[in-house]
């Protein structure tokens, strides 16, 4: 019986969520290197380094997240400025 989140019998399920690459866009665009989002992501930065070789949209959407941003293209990154902002002012809804 093939156990799900299994790849080979003995092996540990992954650790990886299909809503990661959009964190990790999110996090490389404010800054975060790699040591930075193994720690979010509860990993070690081995892990991370096998998740960017073995999963091609989390590769780029680090690659994304960490080139410049041009105008127009901020706007995900104003919203997270603004709501960090307002829970920092005690303001969360």
């Amino acid at each position: 019986m093939k156990r799900r989140g299994f790849v080979k019998r003995g092996c540990v399920p992954t650790l990886y969520r299909a809503e990661y690459p959009h964190i990790a866009r999110i996090l490389a665009s404010e800054g975060f290197n790699d040591a930075m989002l193994a720690k979010v992501f509860a990993v070690k930065p081995p892990t991370l380094a096998h998740w960017k070789a073995t999963r091609p949209a989390f590769a780029d959407a680090i690659k994304v997240g960490r080139q410049p941003v041009t105008q127009g293209s901020c706007a995900l990154a104003d919203a997270v400025r603004a709501g960090r902002q307002r829970v920092a002012q005690g303001g969360c809804a």
